[in-house]
């Protein structure tokens, strides 16, 4: 009984939150695309079905999820398979001093075009190239914020904004998948006759081991570091430059994981095998269990 209690006031808790969330989404957005339509008019439709949108995706952030992180399941704590999961998905890369050039994987969240301009300004780079067309996924700038060019553009113009010359930056913006963000950008940098043995891919601090295994499968020849902005887990999803929420950001994080074990296999081999040790993979089914399925492939 005492245990269903307190389950119950963290499920109380935690629907406070997503409340909370859910405004904050909707007024974050609300501004951001007042902003960004200042700028590039053509970027934003202000109707009222983009608002109701956003504030319904503020509501499934969290309504697959049967426990909040406080709670246990199969007697592991769901926030310690959080963190494990969290720490797996990074590569631990050092920035080197010197390399070709950074290319930085766009989506909707607009802080990861900071992040790159902070890296090619600390100097030692010739080039900054952004890829990402008009996204097709329901976490894309197009959905998620209206965007009607592709993020490539948005994410040039807040690199500008931030201090990188306009003429060190180079645009890719026909890719809708991470295959097509190696494959395209390799064909704009070989046909503008950039250097590119040495690369600094920018990405989301979730997605960079994906970003590596796909980068390692579609184009080995490169050097590829992998780099995300340097945050912990709760640093992170308490910051505001992104607008997923923090259960929408376990859901990708936990179907990422399942996408690196099977997508390094036939038939779809999209990417370099990476070793998933067992306590990571058990950390992946507990939070299974626990509801976070959004983002699984059947």
């Amino acid at each position: 009984d005492r245990q269903d209690q307190r389950l119950a006031v963290t499920t109380s808790v935690e629907q406070v939150r997503q409340s909370i969330v859910a405004h904050h989404l909707i007024f974050t957005k609300s501004l951001h695309r007042h902003i960004v339509g200042s700028l590039h008019p053509r970027r934003v439709r202000y109707d009222e079905v983009e608002v109701s949108r956003a504030s319904e995706m503020a509501g499934e952030m969290g309504a697959s999820a049967d426990h909040g992180e406080a709670a246990v399941v199969d007697g592991e704590s769901v926030a310690d398979a959080i963190e494990k999961v969290w720490r797996y998905h990074h590569m631990q890369h050092e920035l080197p001093e010197r390399a070709d050039g950074v290319l930085c994987l766009c989506s909707s969240d607009i802080g990861v075009a900071r992040v790159a301009a902070d890296v090619y300004l600390r100097g030692g780079y010739s080039w900054l190239l952004f890829s990402g067309g008009i996204g097709t996924g329901i976490h894309s700038g197009a959905n998620m914020l209206g965007w009607e060019v592709p993020e490539a553009e948005v994410f040039r113009d807040a690199a500008i904004e931030h201090g990188v010359p306009s003429e060190a930056i180079y645009t890719e913006g026909a890719s809708t998948n991470s295959g097509a963000n190696v494959t395209l950008s390799a064909a704009l940098l070989r046909r503008e006759g950039l250097p590119h043995t040495s690369i600094v891919v920018v990405q989301k601090p979730f997605m960079e081991r994906r970003a590596y295994a796909t980068f390692k499968k579609v184009w080995p020849e490169p050097e590829i570091l992998i780099h995300s902005t340097r945050a912990s887990w709760d640093e992170y999803v308490q910051g505001c430059d992104h607008l997923l929420g923090k259960e929408m950001i376990i859901n990708i994080m936990v179907g990422d994981l399942q996408r690196i074990k099977h997508y390094a296999a036939p038939p779809t081999d999209f990417q370099i095998p990476q070793d998933i040790p067992n306590d990571v993979w058990a950390a992946f089914e507990l939070l299974v269990k626990a509801g976070y399925t959004q983002n699984l492939i059947s």
